[in-house]
């Protein structure tokens, strides 16, 4: 059986995967026509809006879409790491 048994050295396999994006978070004042949806496209390209959004609203506590013109959002920003 112990042929079947493989073991793996830490370091030795290396990976063509792309690393996870990590976040990182920045300020957005909101202006007039902003919404959720379209903060979340510019700070997070390529990332489900939705999450984006969700994740808007519980950095910032807020209950509702609504947004006001000159309210400061805390925003996650999304970069590949390096």
């Amino acid at each position: 059986v112990l042929g079947a048994l493989t073991f793996l050295v830490p370091g030795e396999a290396k990976s063509a995967t792309v690393e996870p994006v990590v976040p990182v978070s920045q300020t957005v004042t909101v202006v007039h026509g902003d919404t959720l949806w379209s903060i979340a496209a510019d700070v997070a390209p390529g990332e489900d809006s939705r999450d984006v959004i969700n994740r808007i609203m519980q950095i910032n506590d807020l209950t509702s879409a609504q947004l006001v013109p000159g309210q400061v959002l805390e925003v996650p920003v999304y970069t590949q790491s390096q």
